[in-house]
């Protein structure tokens, strides 16, 4: 947000909060899990064809009522804070934080 408001890019370790962030989410969904889970199955063991329909649409619930909703907060807040530095900037040297 910082970069499309202010011009600012983000640090080394500021991209890794937000990765961070993004596999918490991912890992709070239990997406995470199911694609461990689905790595350290054999491609030879045979499911059963409702149980995969289940999990997909567990996953794709997951992205829309969970993981989406979190990514979307995550921006209009790092908006919302890019936003309120540019106009204490702009605004005559902004004001003294101490």
């Amino acid at each position: 947000c910082c970069y499309l408001v202010m011009g600012q890019r983000q640090s080394k370790l500021q991209v890794v909060a937000l990765l961070v962030l993004l596999l918490a989410a991912l890992t709070m969904e239990g997406i995470v899990g199911k694609l461990v889970g689905r790595l350290i199955v054999s491609s030879d063991d045979v499911q059963d064809e409702s149980t995969t329909d289940d999990d997909d649409e567990d996953a794709a619930n997951h992205w829309a009522l969970g993981v989406l909703p979190l990514l979307a907060a995550s921006f209009i807040s790092g908006l919302a804070g890019a936003l309120c530095q540019r106009l204490l900037q702009a605004a005559g040297g902004g004001r003294n934080p101490y």
